[in-house]
């Protein structure tokens, strides 16, 4: 063989190994990003303070989340977005909706996170008539996170995956 043969099949080698390992990097980066996923779980406590502001026209609700990893390993996640629900019987009025900074959950561990809830009572309606002039007897307040797990390759965030989680809070009896 010629010495520019040998060079071709020697950069087509190295190509090759390069661009396998480069698809390597992906797949147990997403793989790392799903399992984590699978790792989380959300529960909701109910609110831990209450407000209405008419001068303002606002209702204020704090609500306390707390995300679990159950997993071996600790997740990055990059923010994410939340939507939250007061549900009568089964009727489901959504109240709020807002964004979620940067989270680190280590491995078997928990992380509070805090929503408070701003709603404009002229937005509310149907709910302020039928929820807030009543009783809170057979509520509930529903929140749906999005969370969005950053895949890295080579420490470099190429994409995010999408955790949906949910989680309902029931009043506390008595």
């Amino acid at each position: 063989m010629r010495t520019s043969q040998l060079v071709v099949i020697a950069i087509f080698l190295l190509l090759s190994i390069s661009i396998g390992a480069l698809f390597w990097g992906i797949h147990t980066s997403q793989m790392h990003a799903i399992m984590a996923a699978q790792s989380l779980e959300l529960e909701l406590g109910w609110p831990t303070g209450f407000s209405i502001d008419l001068s303002k026209g606002e209702l204020s609700m704090k609500l306390k989340a707390v995300l679990r990893n159950r997993g071996p390993v600790d997740i990055e996640i990059d923010g994410g977005d939340y939507d939250v629900y007061l549900v009568k019987g089964l009727k489901k009025y959504r109240i709020a909706s807002g964004k979620l900074g940067k989270l680190h959950v280590e491995a078997g561990s928990n992380a509070l996170v805090d929503i408070n809830v701003r709603a404009r009572l002229a937005e509310l309606g149907e709910v302020i008539r039928e929820v807030i002039g009543g009783s809170f007897k057979d509520s509930s307040i529903e929140l749906k996170i999005t969370l969005f797990i950053p895949v890295k390759i080579f420490s470099v965030r190429t994409f995010d995956v999408p955790v949906r989680l949910s989680a309902v809070a029931y009043p506390k009896s008595g």
